[in-house]
């Protein structure tokens, strides 16, 4: 009842998508993805994040999530962010439904700005990066989050585990950003 009543708010316009991201991650978001023409975001939530990113990048915004059905059948949020981008006239976004690896192997544009946020468990975070990462044009960027304990993620993450052991010596990228848990990278 309580998502059914979220829905109906957001949908007329009188509350907001949830997210974890916060503002000052936004901001860093914006500079990093202004101009993409290929954007990528795994993981959707309620759009939120998505909307925004569209907002602010020259093409198109494919979001990957495998949107859940929840306890009606009804998968909420889908319906929540498809709402949210129709209310502010956002039409750059394509939906892709399912999971992050079963989709990848379908996805041929080079990639200009990745956005992680999907599954933060370590092995999902570990193939997110195994199967997106050659998508991403030389000099592209990809944006994690999750990446660092902050106010908005306060849990350690496999994502964090990731970053600490895994990313941070990766020779095909840079890291070039940071702000709160979300961490940018510059593919070399």
């Amino acid at each position: 009842m309580k998502t059914f009543l979220h829905f109906c708010a957001v949908a007329g316009g009188f509350a907001e998508p949830a997210t974890q991201v916060t503002n000052r991650e936004l901001a860093v978001l914006r500079r990093h993805c202004a101009g993409a023409r290929v954007a990528v975001e795994i993981g959707c939530f309620e759009g939120r994040t998505t909307a925004f990113l569209a907002r602010h990048v020259s093409g198109t915004v494919y979001t990957i999530d495998p949107f859940p059905p929840g306890r009606l059948g009804v998968p909420y949020g889908k319906l929540i962010a498809s709402r949210y981008l129709a209310r502010h006239r956002i039409a750059n976004v394509r939906f892709i439904v399912g999971l992050s690896h079963q989709v990848a192997g379908d996805f041929h544009e080079s990639i200009d700005f990745l956005f992680i946020d999907g599954d933060h468990t370590l092995s999902a975070v570990e193939r997110d990066w195994k199967d997106w990462l050659p998508k991403v044009r030389t000099n592209g960027i990809v944006a994690a989050h999750d990446c660092r304990t902050a106010v908005n993620s306060p849990g350690r993450l496999g994502s964090m585990e990731f970053y600490d052991f895994q990313l941070t010596r990766m020779p095909e990228i840079e890291e070039i950003d940071s702000i709160d848990s979300l961490a940018v990278f510059r593919k070399r």
